[in-house]
């Protein structure tokens, strides 16, 4: 929380909270030649209403006392969980990968997610969603027609506010059946069988 005193010759400054009819609780105080001090505290809890008030001291020993002010406090972040990513389709040279994650802060986020292909430290694309539905990133082209390899991808996604939290996945790309040793469920996909 922050509040600001500004009076001429202040030698002393102390800075109290309560919650609704309880005793008041120091919050900051100290020593100050300066006639403006912003200081910051900490409060017990968040999402909670608070009246603030400032009591200072001049040169001679007078005192005063500021009338109250209320401030409510901001609701905690939580940052964004249960990340999952997964390819949601396919061709014999694309794929398309989406991605969920969930969030209980309220309001509702904006959740940010970044889509890296294979080692890449560039994401590849950057969509936005919110807590617990899916989104689709552009799809990867000129792919390998059904690779040995298979592709791996990242997706981070945050909400501005947390560290990123991450998830892996990998996949390739279906057989045509064409010149290729393609698998028993590949074929089947593809009607071949």
């Amino acid at each position: 929380m922050q509040e600001k005193a500004e009076e001429a010759g202040i030698t002393h400054y102390k800075f109290e909270y309560k919650e609704g009819s309880g005793a008041w609780q120091i919050g900051m105080q100290g020593n100050d030649t300066n006639g403006s001090k912003t200081v910051t505290f900490n409060v017990p809890k968040d999402n909670t209403n608070y009246k603030i008030r400032v009591t200072v001291t001049d040169g001679a020993g007078n005192t005063g006392t500021s009338t109250e002010v209320s401030i409510k406090t901001q609701l905690a972040n939580t940052p964004p969980y249960s990340l999952t990513t997964n390819c949601s389709s396919k061709t014999t040279t694309s794929m398309t990968i989406q991605a969920r994650a969930y969030d209980n802060d309220s309001p509702a986020q904006t959740l940010t997610y970044k889509l890296y292909w294979g080692g890449s430290t560039t994401a590849m694309d950057t969509k936005t969603g919110t807590s617990g539905n899916y989104v689709t990133f552009t799809t990867k082209t000129g792919l390998a027609e059904y690779t040995t390899q298979t592709y791996s991808w990242r997706v981070e996604v945050t909400d501005g506010k947390s560290n990123p939290i991450s998830a892996t996945g990998t996949d390739r790309t279906y057989c045509s059946g064409t010149g290729l040793n393609c698998s028993r469920s590949e074929m089947e996909h593809l009607h071949l069988l």
